[in-house]
């Protein structure tokens, strides 16, 4: 049968046992701890032996091991208060704006999912501000305001993550930022970086282009404009000025999509692979929420990789592996957003899609309960049809890709 689905929300929750013993909730009372603990304010400049050491050696690698081209550097102001942005797809950007800028910058970066271990140690090292994506951390943004309030340079993605390249959406936290220090902000463009940390650690020398943008004006709110509209606006001006210096080849590797839909195929067989009936009320409805989940295969790999979740049975949903595979990596997908991190999915796609993806999530945990309990096997497969801009050809997938390598 295909599907695709109305939409319908649910705030039905279970209790799970989250890592260390600890449950969820204890795990976001010991998070929620640390940041009312944290101090509001950090004195820069700070770690400048370190930061010096580390700068020193990624400028000698990226020049021995990458073919780098930085153009615009005669922009660079001489100092803060400044908002360095840029675009977000890989990890080489990260790496570019601590190296191959002239200011020990501070860098704002996810405090919610650790970074792989190699990462996490030089990141802890040079010293970075952790912020909760999705969740009230007050505490990260009063220490990045400190910095720029102090003259310093703050390095921020403002697409907030790596999960939809192309289609995201640009966050206010940047232009928060700016409104609230009155602080510039320089835009960068990066091309050539899609798994060019995986190539270079293979030495494979990628070639990596860093284009430098005009100094834009602090945010302001005009008079008689809401500032939530106001800052929304300038987010967007901001992200439209990072994504005109992304070079034109590597702007079309990841083309916005257009009238995205997608269709579920959905049957069950019993033991004796005859076809069995699914119950109407076990349907999935959350077609076009789940599908886009299950199309950002980056969501995936970071259940798998960044919190070694049990989820290998979703990302191999087309070979229909047993319903209690499906069933354990749904169960453990719902544990962590409903009591560790509730704001994974509506931080990364909204409210209304974040919260319809957890429905959907449920639905399929409730299906395969089913199947499970009667020795059904299921096929679940979502169908994604899209175009690109300015093109009326019509896509059609039936499997979502592999995310791309860092």
């Amino acid at each position: 049968m295909i599907h695709p689905g109305p939409t319908h929300h649910s705030t039905k929750c279970t209790t799970a046992q989250a890592p260390g013993g600890l449950t969820g909730k204890a795990t976001m009372r010991e998070l929620q701890r640390k940041l009312n603990t944290a101090p509001a304010t950090i004195r820069v400049p700070r770690r400048r032996v370190i930061r010096a050491g580390l700068r020193g050696l990624g400028r000698l690698l990226v020049a021995g091991l990458t073919r780098t081209q930085i153009s615009g550097q005669e922009r660079f102001p001489p100092h803060g208060p400044l908002i360095v942005v840029g675009n977000h797809i890989a990890t080489m950007e990260v790496v570019l704006m601590a190296v191959c800028t002239p200011w020990h910058v501070e860098m704002l970066g996810t405090g919610d999912i650790a970074p792989p271990p190699f990462m996490n140690l030089v990141a802890r090292l040079y010293g970075y501000i952790p912020i909760n994506r999705g969740n009230p951390d007050r505490q990260a943004l009063m220490q990045a305001l400190s910095i720029l309030r102090q003259g310093g340079v703050l390095a921020v993605f403002p697409e907030g993550g790596i999960w939809d390249p192309g289609g995201m959406e640009a966050k206010r936290g940047v232009a928060w930022l700016s409104f609230r220090a009155q602080a510039p902000i320089l835009p960068i463009g990066f091309g050539g970086v899609d798994g060019a940390l995986h190539q270079t650690l293979r030495l494979r020398r990628p070639r990596l282009i860093m284009n430098v943008g005009e100094v834009l004006p602090p945010v302001t709110v005009p008079p008689g404009t809401p500032r939530r509209l106001a800052l929304q606006e300038a987010a967007q001006r901001i992200l439209e000025a990072i994504r005109d210096l992304i070079p034109a080849a590597y702007r079309q590797q990841h083309p916005a999509l257009e009238e995205e839909h997608f269709e579920l195929r959905l049957s069950a067989t019993d033991r004796s692979r005859r076809p069995a009936p699914v119950p109407r009320d076990l349907m999935i409805t959350q077609v076009q929420a789940l599908g886009k989940m299950f199309y950002r295969p980056a969501i995936l790999r970071i259940f798998a990789r960044d919190l070694h979740r049990p989820v290998e049975g979703l990302r191999n949903l087309d070979q229909s592996p047993p319903p209690e595979a499906i069933l354990r990596g749904v169960e453990a997908m719902l544990a962590y957003v409903e009591q560790e991190n509730p704001g994974f999915f509506t931080y990364r796609f909204g409210p209304r899609e974040g919260i319809a993806m957890e429905e959907g999530l449920r639905e399929m945990r409730d299906l395969a309960r089913w199947a499970q309990a009667h020795g059904h096997k299921l096929t679940i497969q979502f169908i994604r049809r899209y175009r690109l801009a300015e093109d009326p050809t019509i896509h059609v997938e039936t499997t979502p890709g592999e995310p791309q390598p860092w």
